[in-house]
């Protein structure tokens, strides 16, 4: 497969610039910064309106298109459960939006700098929760990414606890699914991933969580019950660190979908509208949504 240049490009700015960055900032306050100081050119899709909800008590960032639609898209960000917010990926998150033809909220749950495990996945299953009593079930869909697909995880597996329906489909970017340091698959590719340093997962996974067992199911979805889960579609990478992790849970699901794609880094959907390969995965993903949603 040949990459476009502009992916050629993003590849080199993820390998020499973003990984280096996680890898040696220790202070995940300045880390988060300049987190969300390289995503400021990343907006949203032109003509889209942004306001400020608070769904189950948490502060969220409202995304609608030109008209707006009965479906909704939660999406829930990636960052190591440390950093990254609604900012870092509303131009990503507003193109799916786009793509799956729903209104996208993005919640702002706690980072584990300020608060462990089960802080963010309090957050994201108050705002599901929230999101049933205005939508119903076969018009929501979750999304997010490598963190963020782990909480969407974690929201199935507390809905079918709580005995709560299940949205229509949801979409996982690289998903983080086995948070034991000693896990297999991550060792795997301990220096190939382009984006991921194991030096920065060995500090910020301990830091969300907080004493608790790796291995809770509250925590690794590889080891929950997710027999009622609704059809979801992977995306990952070939080189990436978490590409084993994929594999094994689409197999741990009853109808799930994974799409391994040739030489692109950890979350390349960030550049989505600006880099080819991108913008298709994006596109990719937003089709899947729509297709298990009601017009």
């Amino acid at each position: 497969m040949t990459l476009s240049r502009r992916q050629q490009v993003a590849n080199a700015w993820a390998r020499y610039v973003q990984k280096p960055t996680l890898g040696f900032t220790p202070n995940q306050k300045l880390l988060n910064g300049i987190f969300h100081a390289t995503s400021a050119h990343l907006r949203t899709v032109p003509g889209t309106r942004q306001s400020r909800a608070t769904p189950g008590g948490i502060d969220t960032r409202v995304i609608e298109g030109a008209g707006q639609s009965p479906n909704l898209l939660i999406y829930l960000h990636g960052g190591g459960f440390s950093i990254g917010g609604p900012f870092t990926v509303r131009g990503m998150a507003s193109r799916l939006g786009q793509a799956a033809g729903c209104t996208t909220w993005l919640p702002r749950y706690r980072l584990a700098s300020a608060a462990s495990y089960p802080a963010a996945p309090d957050d994201c299953f108050a705002v599901y929760r929230a999101a049933l009593d205005t939508h119903a079930p076969d018009r929501i869909v979750l999304a997010g990414d490598s963190a963020g697909g782990c909480l969407v995880l974690n929201t199935l597996t507390r809905a079918a606890d709580h005995g709560l329906p299940m949205p229509a489909a949801v979409g996982l970017i690289a998903p983080v699914v086995d948070l034991r340091p000693d896990n297999p698959a991550r060792a795997a590719f301990p220096h190939g991933d382009g984006l991921l340093p194991a030096r920065w997962l060995r500090r910020s996974i301990p830091m969300y969580l907080g004493g608790h067992d790796p291995a809770d199911p509250g925590l690794s979805p590889i080891f929950a019950d997710l027999s009622k889960a609704p059809p979801a579609l992977v995306q990952v990478g070939d080189t990436e660190l978490l590409r084993d992790d994929a594999e094994r849970l689409v197999q741990h699901m009853p109808n799930a979908r994974l799409d391994v794609w040739e030489g692109v880094p950890h979350v390349w959907h960030m550049n989505a509208g600006l880099v080819p390969e991108a913008t298709r995965a994006v596109q990719d993903m937003g089709a899947f949504l729509r297709g298990h949603l009601p017009p």
